[in-house]
């Protein structure tokens, strides 16, 4: 089941493709293994930010990113997945943190092509034991899970949780991109010091989007539309701010959300493993958390229940979307576009373009009509 506000860019017209005191010294990250080989079949090429001051190892030490993928006909080659990858470029230390990309079993043999009911053919079984391969070997045996019967998105969750220490993670599909930067650094810390209440983050999608400044009335307006004031209006977190004054704190704006969704988003592994996924949550094979749980939290909200047993929350910051949609099971490869003799997509060059400018000139500019803007048609 898809998220309500993902929008597949092959339709992209119009969203397109503790209080301070000594300082403490921080746990020093493992080392990333680097890729075994080099990743020919990676389109997009981003250079990692720098961290702030006193913060280069804050993520690598506390969040773990788990990618989820399961078959789809674009999986003749490895540049769809590996582009969301790079993306976490967009994010200061998100691309340093460890990575474990889970890979849900194919399903059952079938004469038509069903995924999304656990039906693959037999050529589609193929081509994903083939990519799970290069997977494998493109970014280390420890960084890929390979589960031996299909699941579904819900328990492949569960079954990734089983393999986390970190107390945070940042959960992501295989056809979700970061497109700007997020201060989750900042984040983080702030989730860190409100743990009662903000227990877990979305970002900016296409459909909330929204004009003005973040926190100003004509934005808040825009996002009540799209998730009305079920768990309550906006809200403003704080934290210490690292590296000043004890008084010196980083303040941003959060909206509480309606439901439970499945786009890219940070969350306490704990409140997954203990509440999300807990004994209250029943997910059968095949099912999403937010057709689950989700539809349950839903509920709870409008009898009246208290948002802060969930603590989901979205991110004010800026007024563009922080990720789009690729959308797996449209998606071809440049490959299979020149295969074809079609026009192939720019969205990672302009991705790449608008990257390197912001790592120059240290601000974003926001490009949304050049970044989002629609792609040539493949006739």
């Amino acid at each position: 089941m898809a998220e309500a506000d993902a929008t597949p860019a092959a339709k992209a017209s119009e969203e397109e493709l503790r209080p301070k005191a000594e300082p403490k010294a921080e746990p020093k990250a493992e080392p990333k293994a680097e890729p075994k080989e080099a990743l020919s079949d990676r389109a997009l090429h981003l250079t990692s930010p720098a961290c702030p001051p006193g913060l280069e190892d804050y993520l690598p030490t506390r969040l773990t990113v788990l990618v989820f993928t399961s078959p789809v006909t674009s999986q003749t080659s490895l540049e769809m997945i590996l582009a969301v990858i790079e993306s976490f470029k967009f994010v200061p230390g998100l691309a340093e943190c460890r990575l474990l990309v889970t890979c849900d079993g194919p399903g059952k043999i079938s004469g038509a092509l069903r995924p999304k009911k656990g039906f693959v053919t037999s050529e589609v079984a193929e081509q994903y034991k083939q990519y799970i391969e290069q997977l494998r070997s493109a970014l280390g045996e420890s960084c890929v899970l390979a589960l031996p019967e299909r699941e579904g998105f819900g328990r492949a969750v569960r079954a990734a949780l089983e393999r986390v220490a970190t107390p945070y993670v940042m959960i992501c599909q295989h056809d979700n991109l970061f497109i700007r930067p997020i201060d989750l650094c900042s984040v983080m810390r702030i989730m860190e010091s409100n743990t009662q209440v903000l227990k877990c983050v979305h970002f900016t999608s296409p459909k909330t989007k929204f004009d003005g400044e973040a926190g100003d009335d004509v934005c808040l307006r825009r996002v009540e539309d799209r998730l009305g004031r079920v768990g309550g209006g906006a809200r403003t977190f704080s934290a210490p701010t690292v590296g000043t004054p004890d008084s010196a704190t980083s303040c941003m704006t959060f909206w509480p959300m309606p439901s439970w969704l499945e786009r890219n988003h940070v969350c306490e592994t704990a409140h997954y493993r203990n509440f999300v996924l807990g004994p209250g949550t029943r997910i059968k094979s095949g099912q999403f958390i937010e057709e689950t749980f989700g539809q349950q939290m839903r509920q709870d909200l409008a009898a009246g229940a208290d948002h802060d047993k969930y603590g989901v929350y979205r991110l004010i910051d800026i007024s563009e979307s922080a990720t789009i949609h690729l959308d797996g099971r449209t998606y071809l490869p440049a490959q299979e576009l020149r295969r074809r003799g079609w026009r192939e997509s720019t969205l990672y060059a302009r991705l790449a373009q608008q990257h390197a400018l912001w790592l120059h000139t240290g601000n974003w500019i926001s490009s949304v009509d050049v970044v989002l803007s629609s792609e040539p048609s493949h006739s």
